[in-house]
């Protein structure tokens, strides 16, 4: 939207979404910490603060006592609601390196967004590293969320948020898990410099 806005101002402006490091694609064991936590794990990682829907995640939790909610991130906000469910594991911030290992050792992502002014507009900079797991993702059905329709599920409320983790949690699709990798990965950030490079040389 921001691109939209601003393009006219001057055609030689160009948007450059995310992209996503080679280290989330690697082969890595598992965070020992989640060796306790009963699967299915769905997960959750970056910065936990007002742009997610905490009241989702809590109903969510108290709806699939089988389920395990996995939060790996600092809270910016007051998460008490989340902590006082027993099958949410909130597992404070890891260094952005260390993201694989937790990432490897999860069954879902989950992307629980509230629906405002806000979120609207913006890209998610963790999406490519959650399909370069390859694993089933779940996400708020955001306009910037659409064009990965096909490989990640969207959901509105807790009924559809439900229903979407269920079939994530039954998905037994090889194929469909090499596809998110592989959309993953042409949206490196190799790729990402390439775009920026070629814009470049055209004003060479």
């Amino acid at each position: 939207s921001l691109y939209r806005e601003k393009r006219p101002h001057n055609p030689n402006t160009h948007w450059i979404p995310f992209g996503v490091e080679a280290a989330f694609f690697d082969e890595v064991e598992p965070a020992s910490e989640l060796e306790s936590i009963t699967k299915p794990r769905i997960g959750f990682f970056g910065a936990i603060d007002h742009r997610l829907d905490l009241e989702l995640m809590q109903g969510l939790a108290q709806a699939h006592r089988d389920w395990s909610f996995v939060l790996v991130g600092a809270a910016r906000c007051d998460i008490s609601i989340l902590l006082a469910e027993e099958n949410i594991h909130f597992l404070g911030s890891k260094a952005h390196r260390e993201l694989p290992r937790y990432l490897s050792g999860l069954d879902i992502l989950y992307l629980p967004y509230v629906v405002d002014d806000f979120t609207l507009h913006v890209h998610p900079a963790k999406m490519y590293e959650c399909l370069a797991s390859g694993k089933p993702v779940v996400a708020t059905a955001l306009p910037a969320m659409e064009k990965f329709s096909e490989v990640v599920r969207l959901a509105s409320g807790l009924d559809e948020f439900e229903r979407a983790l269920q079939d994530a949690v039954a998905e037994d699709r090889p194929d469909l898990q090499q596809q998110r990798v592989e959309l993953a990965r042409s949206n490196s950030w190799e790729v990402r410099y390439q775009e920026i490079r070629e814009f470049v040389e055209e004003l060479e």
